[in-house]
This record gives structure tokens, C-alpha cells and sequence, in this order.
């Protein structure tokens, strides 16, 4: 599985935990995406401007969602993993 493919799994899987009410798995599996694309923004050096427009747009998307978890908001936070950011990342496949 690509590095997208693999960020995509696990932000469905912790948003299906989350709308089950197992926060802390919800939390294991955001953890585990974000470090995922921690690693792909490391293989991301010498990227075209286009491809940092991308990045600078799901920058924004996660900063979102942690302002929504920092204040408890999970039920938003998950909409807007799952209506936002999960079609975003998709498109970039």
C-alpha cells in the first residue's frame, strides 16, 4: 500500500473508532496517520510548486481537525476527517 493509501486507511479506521465511541483507539490510529505523512513529508524534498500547494492545503485541513480535538469537538473533528481531508488525500493518490 502506497504512503497515501496507508494515511487514507488509517484516518477511516480511527474515524469509525471515534463514531463507535472508542476514543482512544481514534487517537492511536490519527497518531499512527500523522506520522505517516510525517514520513511522506520527508520523502516530499525537492517537491514541485505544485505538489507543496497540496501540502500546504492539508496542512491547513489538519490544523483544523487538531484545533477541533484540542477543544473536544470529536464529533466535528471526525466530519471533517471524513468529509474533507479523506476525499482530499483520495484526489492525491
Amino acid at each position: 500500500m502506497n504512503n497515501m493509501g496507508e494515511i487514507v486507511h488509517l484516518l477511516e479506521t480511527g474515524c469509525h473508532a471515534w463514531r463507535c465511541g472508542n476514543d482512544q483507539e481514534g487517537v492511536s490510529n490519527f497518531q499512527r496517520a500523522c506520522l505517516e505523512w510525517l514520513e511522506h513529508m520527508d520523502q516530499a524534498e525537492g517537491s514541485t510548486e505544485e505538489e507543496w500547494s497540496t501540502i500546504s492545503t492539508l496542512v491547513s485541513l489538519l490544523d483544523n481537525v487538531m484545533d477541533l480535538l484540542r477543544s473536544q469537538d470529536i464529533v466535528v473533528a471526525t466530519d471533517v476527517l471524513e468529509w474533507r481531508v479523506i476525499p482530499f488525500l483520495r484526489s492525491c493518490e
